[in-house]
């Protein structure tokens, strides 16, 4: 019975210190993989509507020094040396990349000046690079799409390993034509026809918070954006989750490591108490009945004296207890007392960091929309995102349930020896 327990406790804390390690490398991953920008997502909340005109964008950033994106996505038909492929095309900016962070595995992204020329500059994601071009440097290498020749800038890491993607800017000709056809699934063109409009944006926050997150809201009150009209995710709140969850879980169980601890040494030191209680009350001197009067020895003539008196102290008992021995123990209790302090001290700070930490996870939204489709700005991100962050809840709620377990069974091995 004994072995059975011992090997469940190890496997218990086999797999907490698995899942702990397990959630710390998924939080890095993830962190540099989603990148460690705050971004605000403004989504309209009905589909269908005007959208924003990209230039009235461009001329927001330029005012207020703020950094907004957009995607207008449509699908086309793009080959090079390998055969064609069918492909997302994604009309941006030239922000896009300073706001969501990506890794440049090649290149860079396009600049202002060929977003302000509409030039044939584009940039692919690893999906689309391997499939046109299957790997190495292409920078300078040229590609066809719709039937014109582009050329590759950059190749970044969009973690949206599903698709291939193919960045443009969004003034381009391509874009606009893509637009008028009705072949974008977000944004389209303008009433006067003239240019393109986008109906989702990502702006990049000073921070997490809620006051950055206003300020963020308050940026694009010129462009129309409301809470009456659209939706504000803060992705970058989701993002940096993956780093906490892995660091709470590190905390918890160090919280409960420390409870854990802290109730043995208060259990010694209680025991201790009785111990020395009982011990005391063992050498306590214990009253007894005077003896009866002794005969006086006869004198030289014959005559018997008085009887003598008893030993003054009328009292017997075991011999009195060591006292170097109770002073080391007195030490000893004192110790476990004072360690039992620090211990619960510490032990509350990291309960009470969870417990806020985990109060601000309640204002970051489930990510895994149903309804989306590929054709819907930022799909990518945010499917992907959603993914990462189910699988971030799993491991926390596996981390913290296997920590209590292997704990709370250490615990009960301890009290029963």
């Amino acid at each position: 019975m004994r072995t059975d327990k011992i090997r469940a406790l190890i496997l218990l804390y086999i797999v907490a210190f698995a899942a702990l390690l397990s959630l710390t490398v998924y939080g890095q991953s993830s962190m540099r993989r989603f990148g460690q920008k705050s971004q605000l997502l403004a989504a309209p909340q009905a589909r269908g509507g005007a959208g924003v005109d990209i230039w009235d964008i461009e001329d927001i950033q330029t005012e207020e020094s703020t950094l907004i994106t957009y995607e207008i996505r449509a699908q086309v038909v793009a080959g090079a040396i390998r055969q064609d492929h069918r492909m997302n095309v994604i009309g941006a900016n030239s922000s896009y990349n300073g706001v969501m962070g990506y890794p440049v595995a090649n290149g860079g992204f396009f600049s202002k000046e060929a977003f302000l020329l509409g030039s044939r500059e584009a940039v692919l994601n690893e999906r689309a690079a391997s499939a046109l071009f299957g790997g190495g440097n292409l920078v300078g290498n040229s590609f066809i799409l719709n039937n014109e020749s582009w050329m590759v800038v950059g190749v970044i890491m969009d973690g949206d390993d599903g698709e291939s993607n193919i960045y443009v800017p969004a003034s381009s000709e391509l874009i606009s034509a893509l637009s008028g056809a009705g072949g974008a699934g977000s944004g389209g063109v303008t009433a006067a026809n003239t240019s393109v409009a986008a109906d989702a944006l990502m702006v990049l926050q000073d921070g997490y918070s809620a006051a950055d997150a206003s300020l963020a809201i308050g940026k694009l009150a010129g462009l129309g954006f409301s809470d009456s009209s659209h939706t504000f995710l803060s992705l970058g709140k989701a993002t940096a989750a993956f780093g906490e969850a892995a660091h709470m879980a590190q905390c918890f169980a160090l919280a409960l490591l420390l409870v854990m601890f802290a109730w043995r040494l208060a259990l010694s030191a209680y025991h201790m108490v009785l111990a020395d209680k009982a011990e005391n009350e063992t050498h306590a001197p214990v009253p007894t009945a005077p003896a009866a009067p002794a005969a006086d020895p006869v004198d030289s003539v014959g005559t018997v004296g008085t009887a003598s008196l008893a030993s003054p102290a009328n009292l017997t008992g075991p011999a009195p207890p060591n006292n170097s021995g109770r002073i080391g123990r007195l030490a000893r209790i004192v110790f476990y007392a004072i360690s039992f302090f620090v211990l619960a001290i510490i032990a509350l700070i990291l309960a009470r960091r969870i417990v806020e930490t985990c109060i601000t996870w309640q204002e970051i939204p489930m990510l895994m929309f149903s309804g989306a489709t590929t054709q819907d700005a930022f799909y990518g991100r945010l499917i992907a995102l959603g993914r990462s962050q189910s699988e971030a809840i799993a491991l926390f709620a596996v981390s913290c349930a296997a920590t209590t377990a292997a704990v709370a069974l250490t615990n009960s091995n301890l009290k029963n020896q």
